[in-house]
């Protein structure tokens, strides 16, 4: 009954529920969701809610979304281009820009992120505003915020990098806070071991 319902004619333009097995197999054919979307892998254009799978994808996303599998050949479990919300993956997640909070074994957003990055191995971000928490860390622009974690590069920071190495490429605005510390053009100091600082322009 449910699926008939879900299958009608006035629920072709959103659906407050989706069930997919993979892209082009879904019950119904929605391109919105207001609600739930199930994956086993599976893409839906807009989800304002949850949206919870082996491997999901999605253009616009409202709320949350949750991958626990590699969902393709690259193994991302979540991708999105713009996200609004929580994105949790224990393997890969990846958007074009989140405000928001990231959770995963990776993390890369291939513009900006507006919040909180924690991962395992990875976080990488072209601007970050917010704050970076992994082994690894890297801001391949601008760093607004903090990062922590074993290695942290960035090309300009304003703000403060705590790790065992932390880099800064051009422009330091801020401090250093770790075993090596190379500051870049702006720093006090350009190499550094326990604390450095910078004033930038």
């Amino acid at each position: 009954m449910l699926f008939i319902l879900l299958s009608a004619p006035g629920f072709c333009e959103w659906t407050p529920v989706k069930i997919q097995i993979y892209e082009n197999l879904s019950i119904p054919k929605s391109r919105k969701v207001i609600g739930l979307n199930l994956n086993l892998y599976g893409y839906t254009p807009n989800v304002y809610g949850l949206q919870l799978g082996g491997g999901n994808a999605a253009d616009n996303l409202y709320g949350i979304q949750i991958g626990v599998l590699p969902g393709n050949l690259l193994f991302i479990s979540n991708i999105v281009s713009k996200m609004y919300g929580i994105q949790v993956s224990p393997i890969l997640n990846m958007t074009s820009e989140i405000t928001g909070i990231q959770f995963g074994g990776i993390n890369l957003d291939t513009k900006k992120c507006h919040g909180i990055q924690i991962g395992v191995l990875k976080n990488e971000v072209i601007e970050l505003y917010g704050f970076q928490a992994s082994l690894l860390n890297e801001t391949t622009k601008q760093l607004t915020g903090i990062q922590f974690g074993a290695v942290n590069v960035a090309e300009n920071v304003s703000g403060i990098q705590i790790g065992l190495i932390n880099y800064c490429n051009q422009t330091l605005k801020g401090l250093q806070l770790g075993g090596l510390n190379i500051g870049g053009k702006k720093a006090i100091l350009p190499y550094t071991i326990g604390i450095n600082a910078g004033f930038g322009k």
